[in-house]
């Protein structure tokens, strides 16, 4: 797809951001009006998408450093950059393996 300008860009990337909420708000509803069954599989499933939404994050750190060029970094900024790109996925990875309370409550600190 090839964009003409920066406003379709930007709508497009407002659009899929806003699109990325629905799971969320899906499955917070869910905990909310869910039976218990329901409920165990709905806080599941919203840790998993939060866990994948922070890993997200992560991939834009690396982005941003592939993207500069070094010149406009340093290197050790960029070697910074790079490195603490790899941080969000690391600690999803940690939270998945806490009960899930601990785990969204963990997420939602970390992506506020």
């Amino acid at each position: 797809m090839v964009f003409n300008n920066a406003i379709s860009a930007n709508n497009l990337a407002i659009t899929g951001g806003v699109l990325g909420l629905i799971p969320f708000w899906g499955l917070a509803s869910a905990e909310l009006w869910a039976s218990d069954l329901l409920l165990a599989s709905a806080q599941i499933y919203l840790l998993n998408y939060a866990a994948l939404i922070l890993t997200f994050v992560g991939a834009i750190w690396w982005g941003i450093a592939l993207a500069l060029p070094q010149a406009a970094m340093g290197q050790v900024m960029r070697s910074f950059v790079f490195a603490w790109s790899l941080v969000p996925c690391l600690v999803a990875w940690f939270l998945l393996m806490c009960e899930p309370q601990v785990a969204l409550t963990g997420i939602a600190v970390v992506l506020l």
